[in-house]
């Protein structure tokens, strides 16, 4: 499927808010960083924090992108948590 293809069904899906949460998790391992990008950032405002700090596999992400998306978020959700949650991470991938 194209890339435009892509990401124009994802803003769709981004539309309906919570209800597509799960297809917003699922489309954060597209094969697209720019897809993954974008689902992470329409993710966020529908995640308590606890679910988002739950969701390190977006630190083992294959492009840099979405890893400052996230990371981002971690940040600007709860500075001091973050820190904390980043410093007990053993290992990061090289991206990240």
């Amino acid at each position: 499927m194209p890339d435009k293809t892509q990401l124009e069904i994802l803003e769709a899906l981004g539309q309906l808010g919570a209800a597509v949460r799960e297809h917003l998790i699922n489309a954060t391992k597209s094969g697209l960083y720019t897809v993954r990008r974008r689902a992470i950032e329409m993710l966020l405002p529908h995640l308590s924090d606890d679910e988002l700090f739950n969701l390190d596999h977006f630190l083992s992400d294959r492009s840099r992108e979405p890893i400052k998306t996230f990371s981002i978020a971690l940040l600007e959700r709860d500075a001091e948590r973050a820190v904390a949650w980043l410093q007990q991470r053993k290992y990061f991938e090289r991206k990240a």
